[in-house]
């Protein structure tokens, strides 16, 4: 990209493309305004509802939290719920996360700076109940909500990289 595209980008606006994407302000009222109707939409699209039903079904079947971690599927999925879909390539990390002690104030979780990662092992509380709220069904439900939610906001950059920024970041 170059320096003058990168700065119009910022600004909502771009150089003449075939790319097809369309200015941040006129993606961002066309998503952003109506989120409830776009993120429904997003939620019944082929892709996204096969992976909320792999995930269904495989977390179900697990029998341990190796078998969450070791399943790039499933790494992935719940990696992006959190919005820590870039950690999903170090499943080693993920997994000290899951297995910390809360409680314990050195814990892995508790020692990263990002409080995601605590919500993450807080949510899903693999050390102190096991597999129990891993497979709770309505821990299952916020998951799957907010795997939509945040894979939802990730395309929002195909549209405008400007927009998911936007949304985030609202005035």
């Amino acid at each position: 990209m170059t320096d003058n595209s990168y700065l119009l980008s910022l600004f909502g606006t771009s150089l003449p493309s075939t790319s097809g994407t369309m200015s941040a302000l006129t993606a961002y009222q066309k998503y952003v305004k109506n989120e409830p109707t776009q993120l429904a939409q997003y939620a019944t699209q082929p892709t996204t509802e096969q992976s909320v039903a792999y995930f269904k079904d495989q977390i179900k079947k697990i029998t341990n939290i190796n078998q969450l971690t070791s399943n790039p599927k499933l790494l992935q999925f719940v990696t992006t719920a959190f919005g820590l879909d870039a950690d999903a390539q170090y499943p080693a990390k993920i997994l000290a996360v899951l297995n910390s002690d809360l409680s314990n104030n050195s814990s892995f979780a508790n020692s990263l700076i990002d409080p995601r990662y605590k919500a993450m092992a807080s949510e899903l509380n693999v050390q102190g109940a096991g597999l129990t709220m891993v497979q709770n069904d309505s821990v299952i439900a916020d998951v799957v909500n907010k795997y939509v939610t945040n894979s939802y906001e990730e395309s929002l950059d195909t549209i405008n990289p400007a927009l998911r920024q936007r949304r985030l970041f609202p005035a």
